[in-house]
């Protein structure tokens, strides 16, 4: 999204229906770098899912970032291009097995005299 003081940012957290129910994210400024997502993804209340939790695998953070940081140069590339960029939820699988995005949108800023 875009801060009209600070400019773009990043919000990293539980998704799906937990976001609203627990309110678990993390904004982050953009640009942003490897070990900032990594400290918020860490500081998460959810966190301790990724490493797995009640017999489950750990997740693939490393793929996470990956994606995290992919999806934050869209928008660190052409600051003015994306007006806003959703990925909700992104599923993380067992760690070496990647990730899946399920949804995602990407708001384009109007260009003036633009068809």
């Amino acid at each position: 999204a875009r801060d009209e003081q600070f400019g773009p940012y990043l919000v990293v957290g539980a998704g799906g229906v937990l976001v609203e129910l627990i309110k678990d994210s993390v904004p982050l400024l953009l640009p942003t770098d490897r070990e900032t997502v990594i400290g918020a993804l860490g500081g998460l209340r959810c966190a301790p899912l990724f490493r797995g939790f009640r017999g489950r695998p750990p997740a693939d953070l490393s793929a996470a970032v990956e994606a995290i940081l992919s999806i934050a140069s869209l928008v660190e590339d052409d600051p003015a291009a994306i007006e806003a960029l959703d990925v909700n939820p992104l599923l993380l699988l067992a760690d070496g097995e990647g990730v899946v995005a399920v949804d995602g949108l990407i708001r384009m800023q109007e260009i003036p005299g633009g068809g």
